[in-house]
């Protein structure tokens, strides 16, 4: 099974089915793609197979996942599915310049853009200091948004129940066997 077809896996795991929460600023979603943030696909009819597709080029391929440790790949990709490519891109490069500081490196631009600076430098890191990073940044920055606008919070629990079982998932422990989180 491909590192894809792992990240796919969870992706599919923890977006569900169709959702249309009036706080959701994506609108009418299913298998997790926006009809906001995809305006020229008809997500009414969308297709498992085209959500996958969708999540290859737009997510996985954007980030580059491919390129890094299976752990940091997912946890890019899941990243940018809520928050945006751009937004995971940038969390991934501050990460990593925690993790360079006080080396020889200099550190990354943080421009939302992963190129192949970002590639080499982010694979040279101790894998696991850069998830634990990775998962330290989006509990902050979920609690951030929350900060920002409170009509939020009532996604909070769930997307730290999202986050845990991310955790979980990358250290080999099955999410479906926990069912839910409270």
């Amino acid at each position: 099974m491909s590192k894809f077809d792992k990240a796919i896996d969870f992706i599919f795991e923890v977006e569900g089915y169709v959702s249309n929460h009036k706080a959701d600023a994506g609108g009418y979603t299913k298998y997790g793609i926006a009809q906001k943030s995809h305006p020229n696909v008809n997500v009414r009819t969308l297709t498992l197979d085209g959500a996958k597709a969708i999540y290859k080029k737009d997510y996985w391929d954007a980030c580059k996942c491919e390129e890094f440790d299976e752990a940091v790949g997912l946890y890019v990709m899941d990243f940018a599915v809520n928050s945006g490519t751009g937004t995971a891109a940038k969390a991934l490069q501050k990460c990593a310049n925690r993790l360079i500081s006080g080396k020889a490196e200099s550190p990354l631009t943080v421009d939302g853009k992963i190129g192949p600076k970002s590639v080499e430098a982010i694979k040279g890191l101790n894998q696991k200091a850069l998830v634990s990073a990775l998962h330290a940044f989006r509990t902050a920055f979920f609690f951030g948004i929350v900060k920002k606008n409170a009509s939020q919070n009532v996604f909070l629990k769930g997307w730290m129940n999202r986050l845990a079982k991310l955790n979980m998932y990358v250290n080999g422990v099955s999410v479906k066997q926990f069912g839910y989180f409270v």
